[in-house]
């Protein structure tokens, strides 16, 4: 992975301990990573794996899942209607639209979000840069954190997506120009 600016961890939940050790071994020595929702969250060989605390990968990921109690769902998510990001302060990534403050993605293709449960993780000093907010099922309001950053000792990035990057395009190919130095 050393041969690559930054590495996107999408679409599949089961990676293997290995694989998830790797990751967080590139992590450790200066790489950039992108996670995007539940990916690597769980190891086919491992049922008792939810989230990204075992292996490597867990000592840098930004967010933490909410526990989902005695139920075998590992990964509990939140179907948000009408989702609004709303930007918490000036940021690289959001640099194309900083100015709006908040980004209306019910204008966009995204009129639903299906987001994960999770939390920053301040205690490593994770950041929220944009919370992702809209009404459930049952019309209650729901936030969760929709883009979180955390920085390594080693000037490494790893930033989390709640939602599907697709749905704010701009603030995709920023993230990207912005891990990778570019």
């Amino acid at each position: 992975m050393s041969e690559f600016d930054a590495v996107i961890v999408v679409g599949q939940q089961n990676l293997s301990y290995a694989v998830r050790d790797a990751i967080g071994n590139y992590i450790s020595g200066g790489g950039n990573v992108i996670i995007i929702g539940d990916a690597a969250t769980k190891d086919s060989k491992d049922p008792l794996i939810c989230g990204w605390s075992s292996a490597a990968l867990g000592d840098h990921a930004p967010v933490r899942m909410n526990p989902v109690g005695m139920t075998t769902q590992c990964v509990k998510t939140l179907t948000i209607e009408s989702p609004e990001l709303s930007f918490w302060s000036v940021h690289p990534v959001l640099h194309d639209v900083a100015e709006q403050y908040n980004l209306n993605l019910s204008k966009t293709d995204c009129t639903e979000i299906e987001a994960i449960d999770v939390v920053p993780r301040t205690d490593i000093g994770a950041e929220t840069i944009a919370m992702l907010s809209g009404v459930d099922e049952n019309g209650d309001e729901q936030y969760v954190p929709g883009i979180v950053e955390k920085a390594t000792a080693f000037g490494g990035k790893v930033i989390y997506f709640d939602y599907d990057p697709g749905c704010t395009r701009s603030i995709a190919f920023a993230t990207l120009r912005y891990v990778s130095g570019a």
